[in-house]
């Protein structure tokens, strides 16, 4: 007797720590599950907040939404760590699911991390992050510009670690594949960020040169009247050549082409063209510069630009940068309206309408010149707003976000650079499709009129 109720005494004891055990087991799991929640749901939710923080150019906003994106990624690493996922992780099947489970953990820390660094990078470089901008009042710390490969290869090592970390989940059985829908969408969100960090770290080692430390690198920039069309963007009919040497930026030479540089009006120049072009019948040519950019290809035309420019007696050119009235639109909207003698407050909105309309209409062609100074001096003025650097970040963001437009095109003599060009699409570049057949139309104006801009033209192609 006294043994039979002993067994049941250890029977009793034995199932209350079972229960126990599993009561234990479900506490910790749920405990766990609840956090990985939350903290997912807080990393997603911080992370699109310091994104939109830096697209609204409120950094403050930005940084403590990183900060509180960190926290939650600690909270979803910190939920795959504990005493009963350990028992857990010792069950066949389900351990994979843990592994996964840790995995994510480390991939959302890693992402965090990197999104930090990449935060504490674009503070260098606006000066919003407390200490001197990189770039300021028409000068760039070279110094401090060789530090940034360092910090843009921490930020790509990081996501890589994490991309690694995310593709490692096994999604072969059905506890595991709970993490799949997550794993795919972490890393369609990473792509674009790692393509931008990548070509990123690819570019920052060549940028101290690009920018003067071995000596002078010189700029043609063109800015395109869209009233007289070519086939690669606008007539260039404002110029202007950026020096920049041991970090100091200046501007040399500017003015309007046809009768500041290259006087009375248009004379024509000697230059040696890249190879045939069906809009020039000789090489070398024997042309105005504002028709160097006829060939709808600028990695053609940014090479006759350049030639043209030399052959017009002025310094060789490192590279060519095209940009037209919506580019600089986009940097007026994005900074603010400039104020003209002229023309008063002009806006992006308006700016369009105000140059290539209202202005030909109010100076007409026997106060050209007129007009010429006062389209000069608004160039003068946004010039001297985004040398002071205040507002670099955001200008320069605005132009790049009319590239697919082709309003903003880049050709580089410089391999690295001409290749960062041609991967983020500012180049320029024209090629036929993979497949099928392709076709374009432009406009050559052969009269010097500003008509294009009236201009609707609609194309039926049949194959």
């Amino acid at each position: 007797m006294i043994a039979r109720r002993l067994l049941i005494a250890v029977g009793l004891l034995i199932a209350i720590a079972a229960g126990a055990f599993v009561l234990w087991l479900q506490v910790g799991l749920v405990t766990s599950v609840v956090h990985v929640a939350q903290g997912g749901v807080g990393l997603q939710t911080h992370l699109t907040g310091a994104a939109n923080g830096l697209t609204s150019g409120t950094y403050a906003q930005a940084q403590g939404e990183v900060q509180a994106a960190k926290a939650a990624a600690l909270e979803v690493q910190d939920s795959s760590h504990n005493p009963q996922l350990d028992v857990l992780a010792r069950v066949p099947r389900v351990s994979t699911a843990i592994t996964n489970w840790r995995l994510l953990g480390d991939a959302s820390v890693q992402v965090a991390d990197s999104t930090a660094t990449l935060l504490q990078l674009y503070g260098d470089l606006s000066g919003k992050s407390g200490g001197p901008r990189i770039f300021h009042d028409g000068a760039i710390d070279l110094k401090r510009l060789t530090d940034l490969p360092a910090k843009v290869a921490a930020a790509d090592a990081g996501l890589a670690k994490a991309t690694a970390e995310l593709t490692a989940i096994q999604a072969d059985s059905r506890p595991a594949s709970l993490l799949d829908k997550v794993r795919a969408k972490a890393l369609k969100e990473m792509k674009p960020v790692r393509q931008a960090v990548g070509a990123l770290r690819d570019i920052a080692p060549a940028l101290p040169d690009a920018l003067g430390s071995n000596g002078p690198r010189r700029y043609l920039v063109a800015i395109d009247n869209q009233a007289e069309m070519r086939a690669a963007g606008g007539a260039p009919l404002t110029l202007l050549m950026v020096e920049f040497d041991d970090g100091r930026i200046s501007i040399p030479i500017k003015g309007q082409t046809s009768t500041q540089l290259f006087p009375p009006l248009n004379a024509p120049v000697s230059w040696w063209g890249p190879a045939a072009n069906p809009f020039f019948d000789t090489n070398p040519r024997l042309s105005p510069f504002v028709v160097t950019n006829t060939h709808p290809n600028l990695l053609f035309s940014g090479q006759e630009m350049a030639g043209a420019w030399a052959g017009g007696g002025y310094p060789a050119v490192d590279g060519v940068i095209t940009l037209d009235l919506s580019a600089i639109a986009a940097v007026l909207n994005a900074t603010g309206p400039i104020h003209s003698d002229t023309y008063g407050d002009v806006n992006g909105a308006q700016l369009g309408k105000l140059l290539l309309v209202d202005a030909y209409q109010t100076f007409g062609q026997q106060d050209a010149v007129a007009r010429q100074e006062a389209n000069q001096q608004l160039v003068d003025d946004l010039l001297t707003r985004v040398l002071s650097g205040n507002d670099l970040i955001a200008a320069a963001q605005a132009i790049l976000s009319t590239a697919p437009g082709r309003h903003v095109q880049f050709w580089m003599r410089s391999t690295p650079l001409e290749q960062l060009a041609l991967d983020s699409g500012t180049a320029g570049e024209v090629t036929p499709p993979r497949s099928g057949d392709w076709s374009a139309m432009y406009t050559q104006n052969g009269n010097q009129s500003k008509v294009d801009v009236f201009q609707q033209r609609n194309v039926l192609v049949t194959a």
